[in-house]
């Protein structure tokens, strides 16, 4: 016979900067916390985090390793570096089910497991991701700044891109993959002297590891230095849809701005929900999903509290 697993207040799945901001403002709290990393995280490709106050020229795994250390302070705050494999609710409890077999329950449950790009099937392309190729201008656009960079995507969401692109460099191409955005979209960016492209490359070309050239179908040439993606993205995990969560067109969680979903004790953070995809954004919402789940928690001690006085 196993011995009966602990009951933590939560159990946070991913270590990112959305779970660790969420342990660590649990932990402050003096709630009981199961914290669990797989060690995966959405950026790790890339050399250093941009746009994070405090951490410059930080890498992930650096910016990831202070986070750590500071949630390390809190020994409520249990960190598991192992993978959960599934997860259930049942009888008021959320349980999660890691490799080995083990078991971990809590009151409550924060899902922050981010997002999973799926790239093109362009030769060249998934070395250069990170180095070359981007899926955000704001964390990438900088220091890419008055070089020829292009957007690859489809449809106004590319041509948006394209346009947002004319911030950082005049120099802007656009590969575009259907279907096109409209006329009018098309002529603005022929006014704002965007090459538009009606195809994807078909090969990257690099120069000692760098982004220097795309290669289209008809042979035709294009400088580029950095690509910027309209990728499609999934969940890292199924964890939340199996749960009975309700997920956007782009398979995203739909939950309100403190990160509370349709089940209650459930809240999500960070990338795995709608919003603006930066690890900046991402801490800052992994607080306010802790503080949402921390008021729910309280809310269930006061409702037991009330109980069992009336009892």
């Amino acid at each position: 016979m196993m011995p009966p697993c602990p009951t933590f207040d939560a159990i946070v799945i991913g270590g990112g900067p959305a779970g660790l901001s969420a342990g660590l403002l649990l932990g402050r709290c003096r709630r009981k916390v199961a914290l669990f990393d797989e060690g995966r995280p959405r950026n790790e490709m890339s050399p250093t985090v941009h746009g994070f106050l405090g951490a410059r020229n930080l890498s992930p795994h650096q910016l990831l390793a202070v986070g750590r250390a500071q949630i390390a302070e809190y020994s409520d705050v249990l960190l598991y570096r192992q993978r959960v494999v599934e997860v259930t609710h049942q009888g008021g409890l959320f349980r999660a089910f890691l490799e080995d077999r083990s078991e971990f329950q809590a009151r409550s449950m924060i899902v922050a497991t981010g997002l999973v790009d799926r790239l093109p099937d362009i030769p060249g392309l998934a070395p250069l991701y990170g180095k070359g190729v981007y899926p955000c201008p704001y964390c990438d656009g900088w220091e890419n700044q008055n070089r020829p960079i292009a957007a690859l995507g489809s449809g106004k969401e590319a041509a948006d891109l394209a346009l947002e692109l004319k911030l950082w460099s005049k120099h802007v191409s656009l590969f575009l993959v259907d279907p096109p955005p409209d006329r009018e979209l098309l002529e603005q960016l022929c006014n704002e002297g965007i090459a538009v492209y009606r195809a994807d490359p078909v090969r990257l070309l690099d120069q000692n590891g760098t982004l220097s050239i795309a290669e289209l179908a008809d042979g035709t040439t294009v400088p580029c230095e950095a690509l910027f993606l309209v990728a499609c993205q999934v969940q890292h995990h199924h964890f939340m849809e199996k749960m009975g969560c309700r997920l956007s067109e782009c398979g995203q969680v739909e939950s309100d701005d403190q990160g509370r979903t349709n089940m209650p004790g459930l809240f999500v953070a960070g990338n795995a929900k709608q919003g603006l995809q930066l690890a900046i954004v991402a801490a800052a919402d992994g607080a306010k999903c802790a503080a949402a789940a921390n008021d729910w928690l309280l809310q269930q001690d006061l409702e037991q509290g009330s109980n069992n006085l009336d009892n």
